[in-house]
């Protein structure tokens, strides 16, 4: 039997196919029968997703952004309570440190 510790250890090895096929099979039953390690495995897809979306040359949405929809945020992050815009930057601050990692990892 698997532990969750042994399933997340096998994180990138599954995604980037170099498990085995019995341990591949096993980590998947793994990840998807256990409540605490699908919604970790879920958000480590889409972090690897989108870290090579963002960073891959052939993206289209690597263009600028549009000026409306930057006055649309600014105009939005200025209506909320100063404490609010606070909690929401230091909490993006912490999981893009706590995100780094995994991305060097996975990018290397």
């Amino acid at each position: 039997m698997l532990t969750c510790r042994d399933a997340i250890s096998r994180l990138a090895d599954l995604e980037d196919g170099e498990l085995a096929r019995a341990d591949r099979r096993d980590t998947r039953r793994h990840l998807t029968g256990c409540e605490d390690c699908l919604p970790y495995w879920r958000s480590y897809r889409t972090t690897v997703a989108l870290a090579r979306r963002a960073y891959s040359e052939e993206d289209p949405a690597n263009i600028e952004m549009p000026e409306e929809l930057v006055g649309e945020v600014l105009a939005d992050a200025r209506t909320l309570p100063r404490f609010l815009a606070s909690a929401r930057y230091a909490f993006h601050v912490l999981s893009g440190i706590a995100a780094a990692p995994l991305l060097a990892l996975w990018l290397r």
